[in-house]
């Protein structure tokens, strides 16, 4: 009797340690974008619709901009800033932001 407790007790503690080691499988990092730059350029070009999140805002008190809208467009992509331009009068207005504001930029592919 004590020996199927001791071979019960192996047989549940091989199938945990195999468990364990197939469920630690190696992790590879996701390559990185080259940079916000080159994002928002890609995304300009082809028309696709994304949405900007800033950690301070810098138009009209907002932390989310979806882009392009009916009003506001990117006018304006920097090696370390990005601008937005929206009607304003007569005329447009134009708001800028360094990337480091950027908490992320989402799009659809």
């Amino acid at each position: 009797m004590m020996r199927n407790f001791v071979l019960i007790g192996l047989i549940v503690l091989m199938l945990a340690a195999a468990l364990m080691l197939t469920s630690q499988q190696p992790t590879t990092a996701q390559p990185k974008p080259v940079n916000f730059r080159a994002l928002l350029e890609r995304l300009n070009t082809e028309g696709s619709r994304f949405t900007i999140q800033v950690a301070a805002p810098f138009i009209a008190g907002e932390t989310l901009l979806s882009l392009p809208d009916t009003a506001r467009q990117l006018s304006d992509i920097g090696d370390d800033y990005l601008c937005v331009s929206q009607p304003w009068n007569d005329g447009s207005r134009t708001y800028c932001t360094p990337y480091t504001n950027v908490v992320s930029i989402s799009f659809i592919e």
